[in-house]
C-alpha cells in the first residue's frame, strides 16, 4: 500500500511537472492553449488559438466569466456539443450571447427537449469543422442512450475528448487505431465514472501520458476509485479541477 501511494505521488509530480513546462508563456507558444475550465461537475474545454477558440461542450455547475471572456470574447467561437445533458450545455446560451461569431460545429445525436433544441437553434451551424478536430462518431453505430451517443473527438491529434462515452460506445470508436495512435493526453470521459474510460480503451491508447478529469468527488464521486486504478495499472497520472482548478496548457 505504501508502494502505491508513492508511486502515484511519483507519476502526478511528473504530470505537474510536465504541466508547468508546456505552460512556459514563450514568445513562440503564447498563442496557443487549451483551458480545461473548473466548472465543478460537467465539462468546458477551450483550444484558443490567436484567432479563434473552440469549445468542447459548455455546462457545469459554474464558471468564471471574466477568465472566459477575457480569452475569447473577441474571437471566432466554435461550439463542438458531445451531448444534450445539462453539465455540458447549462452555458451554452450565455457563451453563445456574449462571445463573438458563434457557430455550432457539433451537435447532439439524440433528440433534444424543447428548450434545448431551442438554445441549439439560435446558434448558427458552422460551415466545416476545424481541419484539427476528427470526428471518431461518424460511423458510430445508435444506442438508446444519450451517453453512448456522445460526439467523441480527437484535437490536434494527440488530446481524446469524448463527452459521457460509455465503455460500450468505447468498444466501436476505439477501433480506429490511426485516429487514437498518437493520442497522449485524456479528458476522462463522463468526468471519470465506472461506466467509462475501459480497460480495453487504455489499451489502444499506447501513447497516452496524462489523464484529466472535470468533476467533483466529494459529491459525485468522480472519478471512480475503479477509473483511478485502471490509470494507476497503465501508469498514467490523473490531474483533476477539482484539486487545480483551471487548468492552462500552453503550446
Amino acid at each position: 500500500m505504501a508502494y502505491y501511494f508513492k508511486a502515484t505521488k511519483i507519476r502526478l509530480t511528473l504530470a505537474v511537472l510536465t504541466i508547468c513546462f508546456l505552460a512556459i508563456p514563450t514568445s513562440e507558444f503564447r498563442q496557443q492553449e487549451l483551458i480545461i475550465w473548473n466548472v465543478g461537475q460537467g465539462q468546458w474545454i477551450t483550444y484558443s488559438s490567436a484567432t479563434k477558440c473552440i469549445h468542447f461542450d459548455s455546462g457545469g455547475e459554474h464558471f468564471d466569466k471574466v477568465k472566459i471572456l477575457t480569452s475569447c470574447q473577441s474571437k471566432r467561437n466554435i461550439f463542438l456539443l458531445s451531448h444534450g445533458d445539462w453539465d455540458h450545455m447549462s452555458f451554452l446560451a450565455w457563451a453563445s450571447h456574449h462571445l463573438a461569431r458563434p457557430c455550432l460545429g457539433l451537435a447532439p445525436l439524440l433528440n433534444l427537449s424543447s428548450h434545448k433544441l431551442k438554445i441549439i437553434k439560435a446558434i448558427k451551424k458552422c460551415p466545416s469543422l476545424p481541419a484539427r478536430i476528427q470526428n471518431l462518431s461518424n460511423q458510430l453505430i445508435r444506442f438508446r442512450d444519450k451517453n453512448s451517443n456522445s460526439n467523441v473527438v480527437v484535437l490536434n491529434r494527440q488530446w481524446l475528448i469524448p463527452g459521457d462515452s460509455t465503455s460500450k460506445a468505447e468498444k466501436f470508436w476505439s477501433r480506429q487505431i490511426n485516429a487514437l495512435k498518437k493520442v497522449k493526453y485524456l479528458v476522462l470521459g463522463h468526468h471519470g465514472s465506472r461506466t467509462s474510460t475501459s480497460e480495453l480503451l487504455l489499451e489502444r491508447l499506447p501513447h497516452l501520458r496524462i489523464a484529466f478529469a472535470s468533476a467533483r468527488k466529494a459529491v459525485y464521486g468522480h472519478p471512480h476509485e475503479a477509473v483511478k486504478f485502471r490509470l494507476h495499472r497503465h501508469h498514467i497520472p490523473l490531474v483533476t479541477t477539482e484539486d487545480w482548478g483551471n487548468i492552462h496548457i500552453k503550446f
